[in-house]
């Protein structure tokens, strides 16, 4: 279409589908400019040994071996806690009794097994009150002298400053946020909400200030979400943490890098080029809005008429 025989609605088609070309030239040019990225039991042979129940005529003496599997063999206990390991009294009278039963132990032989299991205070205080021969008077005397001791408000107050120590692990914190919840538990079952407490103040009560904000998150988004299942939210996002991050192909990334930096060379021209192409047509249709010559830019004539043109092309 010749330059003179163009319309006014032209030029503004042709501007608007420039205005459009450099856009999107502007939106490839952004997008280049973006950094690239990598993308049965075991049985040890060495037994425990108890006296045998039944009922001999014979002179020697005649015992029964019991071979203790070792790998869940019950702690010893010592009575006062010390440390957040301990077992409190409950817990130990739980894990001894659970063994007894496994073993199928009565009268003297259970008494026996369960004196070899207490140390310090615990074993001197069955002692004091000569209460080992008699497995209901031992634990009647540690459950008297050791049980809870504390209120519950200084329990509580104990959970709540509780939090995860800088070289403890995850596993260990809630477990310890466990303990301390039984302990309360027994005291006064039905004050406070196991698991909504216990949820809640192990996502506060977290090291990395990252994942306590996601845990958060999470309780927020899904109220019905159990201890258990925020515990294992957290296990696995210290997992995807510690995993070995991928190493870099620098060579490849260099390529990478000159061939972008190639487009955005490519792309700044084309977008001089339309910028250039948008002025002059905006130009042209200033002109003749306002009825000037393109040729000598004065008024009254338009450029076929122009007598400037006529001179220059008669010489």
């Amino acid at each position: 279409m010749a330059e003179s025989t163009k319309t006014e609605q032209d030029y503004k088609d042709e501007i608007d589908r420039l205005k459009s070309e450099l856009a999107t030239s502007r939106l490839a040019s952004r997008l280049t400019s973006t950094p690239v990225r990598p993308s049965e039991s075991l049985r040890f042979n060495s037994p425990f040994s108890l006296p045998s129940t039944s009922n001999t005529t014979s002179s020697s003496a005649t015992k029964s071996v019991v071979y203790i599997d070792r790998t869940r063999e019950p702690k010893k206990f010592k009575g006062i806690l010390k440390t957040s390991g301990d077992l409190t009294v409950h817990e130990w009278i739980e894990d001894i009794q659970e063994y007894v039963s496994t073993l199928n132990l009565t009268g003297e032989d259970e008494a026996r097994f369960i004196y070899s299991h207490l140390e310090g205070d615990a074993k001197e205080e069955v002692k004091l009150r000569k209460a080992k021969g008699n497995a209901s008077l031992i634990y009647d005397a540690i459950r008297s002298t050791f049980s809870e001791t504390h209120s519950t408000s200084h329990l509580l107050k104990l959970f709540y400053e509780r939090t995860q120590k800088k070289d403890e692990s995850i596993r260990e914190f809630s477990y310890a946020l466990r303990q301390l919840m039984e302990r309360i538990q027994r005291k006064e079952p039905n004050k406070i909400e196991f698991e909504i407490t216990i949820r809640d103040h192990f996502a506060d009560g977290l090291y990395d200030a990252h994942l306590r904000k996601e845990l958060k998150r999470q309780i927020r988004d899904n109220p019905s979400l159990s201890f258990i299942d925020i515990r294992k939210f957290a296990l696995d996002w210290t997992e995807e943490e510690s995993k070995p991050k991928e190493k870099v192909n620098t060579s490849a990334t260099s390529e990478e890098v000159v061939t972008t930096n190639t487009q955005m060379d490519e792309l700044r021209k084309l977008i001089q080029t339309q910028q250039g192409q948008i002025d002059k047509l905006q130009n042209l249709l200033t002109r003749r809005s306002t009825g000037k010559c393109f040729e000598c830019n004065r008024t009254g004539h338009i450029r076929r008429n122009c007598p400037d043109l006529k001179r220059k092309q008669e010489n």
